[in-house]
């Protein structure tokens, strides 16, 4: 944040935060960057867990950027992004009205087909409505990537927010970019070469 504090949760790390597996919720501070005193900011859902307390494959989690004075949050469950102030007083909710992506039997099997090791994960009925990747830049806007499958190297789309709350944009993004940050002028994205090595796309 702009004066140095740093967005931390409990028990994980921003911008991906796992939740508490008890309560399925997750618990954001700010941290002084000087004296490294704590402020709880407030209490958020965190992804989906089993009873047991398990993940489920595709399930929702929060995400947290941190934007001039304060900070967006985004819990997966909707296409809503929620602005707060540096204090954890929510300023603004805005929504986009669109349904999620159905995960039907043939996404799953592609999914196994990409990475065995999600077989035999719960799934829920429907990919969360952003990925892990929320972003700002520089004039304080949000980048909210929405979810794919994690096979997918189709053309992303990205919602940018401004701090206000007004939809800017949406955005599609070349095929096989993933963007990483954003400056006043530019993006910078990981792409792949010919040979399937990744390099820093600007």
């Amino acid at each position: 944040m702009e004066d140095g504090s740093v967005l931390v949760s409990y028990p994980d790390v921003f911008p991906h935060v796992g939740p508490d597996p008890r309560t399925n919720r997750a618990t954001l501070m700010r941290m002084d960057g000087v004296s490294g005193q704590a402020d709880t900011l407030g209490t958020f859902r965190g992804g989906v867990r089993g009873a047991d307390g398990g993940a489920y494959l595709y399930g929702p989690g929060m995400r947290v950027a941190g934007a001039g004075s304060g900070f967006y949050l985004t819990e997966g469950r909707a296409f809503e992004v929620r602005r707060f102030d540096s204090a954890g007083g929510l300023e603004w909710i805005a929504r986009v009205h669109r349904a999620r992506t159905e995960v039907t039997p043939e996404l799953l099997e592609a999914t196994y087909r990409h990475a065995e090791r999600y077989r035999g994960l719960p799934a829920l009925d429907s990919l969360p409505s952003y990925s892990s990747r929320f972003l700002t830049d520089p004039a304080g806007n949000a980048w909210a990537v929405r979810a794919q499958p994690s096979y997918s190297t189709g053309r992303e789309l990205i919602d940018v927010f401004a701090p206000d709350g007004r939809l800017l944009a949406e955005l599609v993004i070349p095929e096989d970019l993933r963007i990483v940050a954003v400056s006043d002028s530019q993006v910078a994205g990981v792409a792949l070469d010919p040979y399937d090595v990744e390099y820093l796309h600007v």
